[in-house]
């Protein structure tokens, strides 16, 4: 072999050991380029997993709050239903009320009709609700007028329905009584009468009334007086004279109505005296002011006797912002009626 043939050969083996190293060096890349894809491709695999598990849990709460939403809707309908049921029963209610009330108007007394029989005279009536259990009721038979205060057992419609059963019986026995009639005779007879109705077998209601009944005779110039549980107060002067009611009350007693005991109080006036009487029911001297404090009856005889030398006509007004002096921001517990006059 030539000395050129051996130098090809050698330039020959020389290009063929480049060629592997260079193959190698490929087959290496390559080799670490499918790891590198099967790492990126595991990776992508994993996080398209993932993803697949968020997409999943996503649809999931998507149709779990649509479902929420269905059920919200439902129930904003079904809430919006019964929003509606409620304010139609509670215009139904508010109309009945209102027309209990104006039944209640019809038969109570008012300022007007009290003063048409007694000039020199106010009637102070504020109820806590709509109907009032307090009531006056006046009327006149010959030279007699007759007067009465009365609160019954609570306040609101219940109270109201009591008034009725009272004011019915009530004027019943007026018209029905002899003009020699003591007005403790009257209110016994009515405790019997309103025993009778509201206690039967089947309610045995424990219900009643404070009454205070004033028969003032124009001719002789005398008033008797009878109160279950309330009195007639007498004023002149400043110096107050307080005629009590008997302890008891019309209606429900845990001793039964026959043991009950109601007096006549006979009081002699002058007509055209300063003197100034009142009835009064315990809403006035049970109101609270702010601080929850009660008036209390002393305090509101104080009142009576600080008042009586004003105008008997300006005595309610004067009363009436008293009262709403002293309540305040409070709010108003009990009816409140105060009745007064001058013979």
């Amino acid at each position: 072999m030539s000395s050129s043939d051996l130098g090809f050969c050698f330039s020959s083996e020389k290009y063929k050991n480049a060629l592997q190293l260079e193959n190698a060096a490929l087959k290496q890349q390559v080799v670490e380029l499918q790891e590198r894809l099967l790492a990126q491709y595991q990776m992508m695999e994993m996080t398209t997993q993932q993803l697949s598990e968020v997409i999943f849990k996503l649809e999931l709460e998507r149709e779990d709050n649509l479902n929420k939403t269905e059920e919200l809707r439902a129930n904003n309908q079904a809430l919006s239903e019964s929003l509606n049921i409620i304010a139609t029963q509670r215009k139904q209610i508010t109309e009945s009320i209102s027309y209990a009330a104006r039944i209640q108007r019809a038969l109570i007394s008012h300022e007007h009709t009290l003063r048409a029989l007694l000039p020199h005279s106010f009637l102070l009536h504020m109820p806590k609700d709509t109907i009032s259990g307090d009531f006056a009721y006046v009327t006149q038979k010959r030279h007699l007028i007759y007067l009465a205060v009365g609160d019954c057992t609570g306040h609101g419609v219940p109270a109201g329905m009591l008034t009725v059963v009272s004011l019915m019986l009530l004027s019943r026995l007026i018209e029905d009584a002899d003009t020699q009639i003591e007005p403790s005779h009257i209110i016994h007879t009515l405790d019997f009468l309103f025993n009778e109705r509201m206690q039967n077998s089947e309610s045995n209601l424990r219900d009643g009334l404070e009454l205070g009944f004033c028969i003032i005779d124009t001719k002789n110039q005398v008033i008797q007086y009878s109160g279950a549980n309330l009195s007639l107060y007498d004023v002149k002067n400043g110096e107050l004279t307080e005629y009590k009611g008997s302890k008891d009350t019309v209606g429900w007693c845990l001793r039964g109505y026959l043991d009950k005991t109601f007096e006549t109080h006979t009081i002699p006036f002058t007509k055209g005296d300063t003197r100034c009487f009142y009835l009064a029911t315990d809403g006035f001297a049970d109101q609270c002011n702010s601080e929850n404090k009660k008036l209390m009856t002393k305090n509101f005889k104080k009142i009576l006797a600080n008042i009586c030398c004003m105008p008997i006509a300006e005595q309610g007004d004067i009363l009436r912002h008293l009262f709403n002096e002293w309540k305040g921001t409070a709010r108003q517990v009990d009816d409140v009626l105060v009745a007064g006059f001058q013979l």
